[in-house]
């Protein structure tokens, strides 16, 4: 008897600095998929929120134990779209945004509770606690 896994399914990987088509496969865990998305997006996997539009809804790809969920478990489609995000602690930093090098929240100007964090070949914002 031989086992069959699932074919690869064909997903759009989009980021704020990235948008890619990849190949995912359905057996990989979530910490898995974070860990291949860091070379694309440049976002560190403990840093990564994922989430897949799903119908016209967006479906967060997450569970307690990321090392062990497959993304089999979630309604991987052909062509859907994977946003990934950067998180901080528990705040979602997609409205953050780089104005003149400085760390701003979009539709502000405040800078006063931001710092720069350098990262290989890209510079990403950080909220201080």
């Amino acid at each position: 008897m031989s086992l069959q896994t699932a074919a690869d399914v064909p997903l759009l990987i989009t980021s704020e600095n990235a948008s890619t088509e990849r190949r995912i496969t359905p057996s990989w865990t979530i910490g898995q998929l974070k860990a291949k998305l860091e070379a694309v997006t440049g976002i560190p996997p403990l840093s990564q929120k994922l989430s897949m539009k799903h119908g016209g809804q967006n479906v967060a790809i997450e569970a307690v134990d990321e090392e062990n969920t497959q993304l089999a478990s979630f309604p991987l489609t052909p062509y859907a779209e994977i946003h990934v995000s950067l998180m901080f602690g528990d705040r979602d930093l997609r409205g953050f945004a780089r104005r003149n090098g400085r760390c701003v929240i979009q539709g502000t100007n405040d800078v006063s509770q931001h710092v720069r964090e350098a990262a290989p070949s890209r510079t990403f914002c950080r909220h201080r606690k």
